[in-house]
C-alpha cells in the first residue's frame, strides 16, 4: 500500500499526518479550524484517499501553514518514485455554489497559481489570505505544479496538452458520486 506517516512540531504547532492513496475516503481530522478540517474531510472523502490529521498550534495561519506543508510531504512520501502515477492531471468539479478546477504537473518543479476570487476577509473561521496559503504550501514539499481557479495566467505546457487523469478508480465510485461519476485513480 502506499502510506506515509509525517510529524511535525515547531514552537508553534504540533501536526501528525497519516495518509494512504489506496485507501477509502476515510477521515479522521481534528484541529480547531473548523472549515480546514471540513476542507480536509472532503478531500479524503472525494479522493478516496484516506487522510488521519491531528493539529494544534498558536495561530490559526501556521496551523493551516503547517498542516498544509505535513499532508504535501506525506503525499510526495506515499508516491515514493511515482510509478504508475502519470505526470499530469487535472479536474474540474462543480460542487455546492462553486465551481473549481485543479491542473496538477508532478514533474517535480514546484509552482503555483491560485485565483480563488474570494470576495471577503474570512471563509467560516479561516482568513481568505490562509486558505489561499493552504493551497500555496504543499507544493514545497510535493514538488509539484498546481493551477487553482478559474483562469491560468499561463497556458499549460505543450507536453501537457491532451493528457488527463483516469476519472476511474478500477469499479468503485466516490461515495458522494452522481451518476457516471468517479473518483481519481491517481493524483
Amino acid at each position: 500500500m502506499r502510506t506515509a506517516s509525517v510529524e511535525r512540531t515547531t514552537r508553534e504547532t504540533s501536526i501528525t499526518v497519516t495518509v494512504n492513496l489506496d485507501g477509502s475516503g476515510a477521515a479522521e481530522v481534528e484541529t480547531p479550524i473548523g472549515f480546514l478540517s471540513h476542507m480536509l474531510t472532503s478531500l479524503s472523502t472525494h479522493s478516496m484517499i484516506d487522510i488521519s490529521l491531528n493539529a494544534t498550534g498558536d495561530l490559526k495561519h501556521h496551523i493551516a501553514e503547517d498542516a498544509a506543508l505535513c499532508l504535501g510531504r506525506a503525499i510526495r512520501e506515499a508516491l515514493g518514485e511515482g510509478k504508475p502515477v502519470k505526470r499530469f492531471g487535472y479536474a474540474t468539479v462543480p460542487m455546492d455554489c462553486s465551481l473549481a478546477s485543479c491542473a496538477l504537473d508532478l514533474g517535480g518543479r514546484p509552482y503555483h497559481v491560485v485565483s480563488l476570487g474570494l470576495r471577503g476577509p474570512m471563509v467560516e473561521d479561516l482568513a481568505a489570505e490562509d486558505l489561499t496559503h493552504f493551497l500555496e504550501s504543499p507544493k514545497c514539499t510535493t514538488a509539484r505544479t498546481t493551477t487553482t481557479g478559474p483562469r491560468p495566467r499561463s497556458r499549460p505546457s505543450p507536453s501537457a496538452s491532451g493528457r488527463r487523469w483516469r476519472l476511474t478508480r478500477g469499479d468503485v465510485a466516490c461515495p458522494a458520486a452522481r451518476g457516471s461519476s468517479r473518483c481519481l485513480r491517481r493524483l
